[in-house]
């Protein structure tokens, strides 16, 4: 796996209520630090899920288009060959 920096991370206690949050907005798809947050969820959180077991099977999808969305999802969910609910 490619070691990843991510410059300002998120950090919030597991005791608390989140203090701070990722900013999403959709026409912000492109802004500074998209792409470490993308890198992020693929690579090191979504992983970190799976390995855990407690969760079930998790995956990522990136929805840029959000009338597109139940397209992009469905078929992100076919592509893993695994029966959705």
């Amino acid at each position: 796996m490619a070691h990843v920096v991510i410059d300002d991370p998120i950090l919030n206690s597991p005791f608390t209520e989140p203090t701070r949050h990722f900013k999403f907005d959709a026409f912000m798809a492109h802004e500074r630090g998209d792409a470490a947050r993308l890198t992020t969820a693929r690579t090191l959180w979504v992983p970190a899920v799976n390995n855990h077991g407690g969760f079930g099977r998790w995956a990522f999808v990136e929805v840029t288009d959000p009338w597109d969305a139940q397209r992009a999802i469905r078929a992100a969910v076919q592509a893993t060959g695994v029966e959705a609910c």
